[in-house]
C-alpha cells in the first residue's frame, strides 16, 4: 500500500480502479416519492481510497504550515473550520453592520456547469 500510495502522490495520479464509488440516496425529509428533491446523496467510497484521500490532505495541510501559504480567512482544509464557519462569519458581519446602518454588499460567481 505505501508504494502505491507514495507513487500516486508523487505522480499526482489518482488511479481509475479508485475511483469506483457507490451512491445511495438518504431519505431527509418532504415527500418521499420526489426523485433526488428530498435526498441526500452518500458517496461509499473503498477504504483504500479513503485513507488516500486522508494521506493526501495531509500533505496538503503539512504544504500548507510549512511554507505558510495559508491566510486566516482561508477556511479549506483548515483542521476544525468549515464552510458553517466561513458562512457564520460573515452573516455575523452583515447583521453588525445592518445595525450600525452601513452598506454591505457582495460578488458571488456561479459556475454554471455545477
Amino acid at each position: 500500500m505505501t508504494y502505491i500510495f507514495h507513487k500516486s502522490l508523487s505522480q499526482g495520479i489518482f488511479q481509475e480502479q479508485l475511483k469506483n464509488v457507490i451512491v445511495n440516496p438518504l431519505f431527509v425529509k418532504g415527500d418521499k416519492s420526489s426523485q433526488l428533491a428530498n435526498n441526500r446523496l452518500i458517496s461509499i467510497l473503498t477504504g483504500f481510497s479513503k485513507l488516500l484521500e486522508i494521506l493526501t490532505l495531509r500533505r496538503i495541510n503539512q504544504h500548507f504550515q510549512l511554507h505558510h501559504v495559508q491566510v486566516p480567512k482561508q477556511y479549506g482544509y483548515q483542521k476544525g473550520l468549515s464552510t458553517d464557519n466561513a458562512s457564520y462569519k460573515l452573516n455575523n458581519f452583515i447583521f453588525k453592520s445592518k445595525n450600525k446602518k452601513i452598506y454591505v454588499s457582495g460578488n458571488f460567481c456561479l459556475d454554471e456547469g455545477v
